[in-house]
């Protein structure tokens, strides 16, 4: 039971204290208001049932006071989450299931002529309406959202002067129900029908698709890899501090302290090692390449230093194994046999195991130690043995599209 209880409450209740997307969080709360505000909005206008209740509703009353207790904890849980990520939404959808069929039930009895209400404070009901009309106005404005959603204070308008005019020809009721049903199905499901079908077109994932062919091509012959992030489900990344890079392990590589060690988590893939052990363990592992992108971005200037030492640019957000060697006499490791391009300067010196070579020519060379004497610093950049269609379209490194995308 202490098993189940801190795996499932004690180790997310440590996640929940991750601030490192705190400077994302207003942009993931425009995306997701953006792409369909009403679930989110609508929500404290569902509360009218409580200011107006029909006479026939005594036996439904409890049900929607648990339903309301109910979806406001969730929502207020999931609004103050410090990680608004806009896949997190998806929780919200059992809470919609349960609340807003309740409500469309109540709002159906209440549009019709002959339902007859209980007594109802209607200064109250007008304070209420006015309150959830300027602040869905007011969420409207600081997010900047599409102007089409504005729309969504006529919902709270046309049923205010429903409820709160008592004597409307049944004409003008009936004229009042179509701009409610209007406005709900334009701004909860065409206008957000519309964006979605723009916005799938740009989060296409071709970039990301081709980092990870290639990927696996290079990784076919041998070799480990990193990218901060989990990338395949049958292969492992070779260095246990790089394999999850989120906040903690970030700040440990840099500060380590007995305070982050708590968020560590093994099930994450979160191991504490410092930067100069992370190094250490980039030298003696035989890492064929690493794949570019935002949390890579996120390491200490000491492992990038030792990194451009290391790599070099290969194709989109691959940087492939090619030590730096520098000018002097002196025997080099190599970790890989294989085929290897020099890239110097023109008419450097270069003689590799005593053999000339040249900026550019291409030498075999085995796994082990070499003799290089060089009158100028040189790379070895690693060929791979097999020709790897490489798209000139994805050439650059584009490293912030080269995992998943957060926001757009």
């Amino acid at each position: 039971m202490s098993l189940v209880l801190k795996n499932v409450f004690y180790e997310a209740y440590t996640q929940s204290k991750i601030t490192w997307y705190a400077s994302i969080h207003h942009i993931c709360w425009t995306m997701i208001l953006s792409n369909g505000p009403l679930l989110i909005l609508l929500w404290p206008l569902t509360w009218i049932p409580f200011f107006v209740r029909p006479i026939q509703d005594h036996a439904d009353y409890a049900r929607r006071f648990f339903i309301a207790l109910y979806a406001a904890t969730i929502l207020l849980l999931i609004i103050s989450y410090q990680q608004a990520f806009p896949y997190g939404m998806v929780f919200i959808i059992p809470v919609c299931f349960v609340l807003y069929p309740d409500f469309f039930s109540w709002l159906i009895i209440a549009l019709k002529p002959t339902t007859i209400f209980r007594p109802f404070n209607r200064a109250a009901l007008l304070g209420f309406l006015s309150l959830y009309t300027i602040g869905i106005m007011g969420v409207m404005i600081y997010m900047a959202l599409p102007y089409s959603y504005y729309l969504i204070a006529l919902i709270p308008l046309c049923l205010g002067i429903f409820l709160l005019v008592p004597r409307l020809s049944p004409s003008l009721k009936n004229a009042i129900k179509q701009p409610i049903v209007i406005m709900l199905v334009c701004t909860g499901i065409l206008y957000p029908m519309v964006r979605f079908v723009i916005i799938a077109d740009r989060m296409n994932g071709d970039y990301q698709q081709s980092m990870l062919i290639v990927s696996n091509k290079l990784l076919e012959e041998g070799g480990g890899f990193f990218a901060g992030t989990p990338l395949f489900y049958d292969r492992d990344q070779a260095i246990p501090g790089l394999k999850n890079l989120i906040d903690p392990a970030i700040k440990y590589l840099s500060h380590p302290s007995r305070n982050i060690l708590p968020m560590m988590l093994l099930s994450l893939d979160l191991e504490p090692r410092t930067d100069q052990q992370v190094i250490h363990d980039l030298k003696i592992s035989p890492v064929k390449f690493y794949l570019n992108n935002n949390r890579i971005d996120a390491l200490p200037d000491s492992i990038h230093r030792y990194l451009a030492s290391e790599f070099n640019h290969y194709w989109g957000s691959i940087y492939i194994y090619a030590p730096k060697v520098s000018a002097k006499n002196q025997t080099i490791s190599i970790k890989f046999s294989g085929t290897y391009r020099v890239i110097s300067k023109n008419n450097s010196k270069i003689y590799l195991d005593h053999k000339k070579t040249i900026s550019l020519s291409v030498v075999t060379l085995t796994k082990g130690k070499h003799f290089s004497k060089a009158s100028t610093e040189y790379r070895l950049q690693y060929v791979p043995k097999k020709q790897i269609e490489l798209n000139p379209k994805y050439a650059g490194d584009d490293w912030y599209r080269a995992v998943k995308i957060i926001v757009m």
